[in-house]
């Protein structure tokens, strides 16, 4: 009996990630964009209606019912929430926290707080309207909500992060500045080994080894008018 298929929503540009699903299992991409680069590494790839869509979570519903699928997946922050909720419902089965825990923590500020609640360490965070001259310098305005370090920006003093502050078009918030930043993007398997790589298709070894090759021919060339320089350049 063949293990049930995964659905991978959002896929973007994450083709390592898919790659190493299809490795393992039947693999489902859905992503709105017919431009995304990683459903061509899934067995099956579809478009989907973006995240607001009303008919979102139906349309996942179907590719469940459709493929046998055993587990939906986001590899994206944008749709935890709304997963989380149709699990919930038992309308999904989504690989997602409660909806809760995904609520508040797709809020920097709301994440904060709940590090604070749960006793876990969290870099001092305040809100606009806090007392900025009294913050520990530098710090990090940056939008309570999104990702991809979209509209982050690094202030050394109050004056540079005020205006920042009326700079970024959404709400905000004001975050000590750590100078040694770290980023874990990893999902292991049992016996705590990372997930297998699959190959790249046979297009791309094609195209990389054309680039090579092209290399290569440009290397004599490239070799005869160095010989040409130097003897210019001799006496």
């Amino acid at each position: 009996m063949s293990p049930p298929a995964v659905l991978l929503t959002g896929v973007g540009k994450r083709f390592d990630i898919v790659a190493s699903f299809a490795q393992l299992t039947r693999t489902v991409a859905a992503d709105p964009s017919p431009l995304a680069p990683a459903q061509y590494a899934a067995h099956v790839r579809t478009a989907c209606p973006l995240v607001d869509d009303p008919q979102y979570v139906q349309a996942l519903r179907e590719l469940c019912e459709q493929h046998e699928v055993g587990a939906v997946l986001p590899l994206t922050d944008l749709d935890i929430e709304v997963l989380a909720c149709a699990r919930e419902e038992r309308r999904l089965p989504a690989f997602v926290p409660s909806a809760e825990v995904a609520r508040a923590t797709y809020d920097k500020h709301e994440t904060h707080l709940l590090l604070e609640r749960l006793g876990l360490p969290s870099p001092p965070t305040a809100l606009p309207d806090a007392d900025l001259d009294a913050l520990d310098y530098p710090v990090m305005v940056k939008p309570r909500r999104g990702s991809g370090a979209r509209s982050i920006h690094h202030a050394r003093d109050s004056a540079q992060a005020r205006f920042f502050i009326d700079y970024v078009q959404e709400p905000v918030m004001v975050q000590r500045a750590n100078e040694r930043a770290r980023a874990v993007d990893r999902l292991p398997r049992r016996p705590r080994r990372p997930l297998p790589q699959r190959d790249p298709p046979h297009d791309a070894r094609v195209t990389r080894r054309r680039v090579d090759q092209g290399r290569r021919r440009r290397r004599p060339r490239a070799d005869r008018a160095r010989r040409a320089r130097d003897e210019r350049a001799s006496p």
